[in-house]
């Protein structure tokens, strides 16, 4: 057995890695199939004809290594979106009661007071079935 892949698997290992990594940006591919070669070198030694090709071989280990770069950039830059240039400060609670039909400020005012469901169910006396219809028009009414 060789100590080193051959150049046309070297080659074949070349294009899986840089299909495994055509969804990213252009220097985090280049990086990504250098990781990639570099580690079927290493592997090259644990290579056994029994189990495999040495094409599939070669396309497991690139595709592997390219696959865990991946995670490990989207681990270091979370995709999360640009803050906003100026933020609105939060509602008085006055300018968000006023969105509130009046029939669910009751329960608006429990649910910020910090009750619990029960507390709120018992004090209002509601059905567990009005109350989540209740929060569900609550929630409805605080989002638009």
């Amino acid at each position: 057995m060789d100590s080193t892949p051959e150049q046309d698997i070297i080659s074949y290992a070349y294009q899986c890695a840089k299909y495994a990594a055509a969804k990213m940006p252009q220097q985090e591919q280049e990086d990504a199939i250098q990781n990639a070669l570099a580690a079927l070198v290493e592997a090259w030694p644990s290579y056994n004809p029994a189990r495999a090709s040495k094409r599939t071989f070669a396309a497991a280990v690139v595709r592997n290594k390219v696959a865990t770069y991946a995670a490990s950039i989207a681990r270091r830059m979370p995709n999360t979106p640009e803050p906003p240039d100026i933020v609105s400060p939060p509602p008085s609670p006055e300018d968000a009661l006023a969105v509130i039909p009046d029939h669910l400020k009751p329960l608006a005012q429990l649910k910020a007071m910090g009750c619990t469901q029960r507390e709120i169910r018992n004090r209002l006396n509601l059905s567990e079935r009005f109350y989540r219809t209740l929060m569900r028009e609550l929630r409805e009414a605080l989002t638009t």
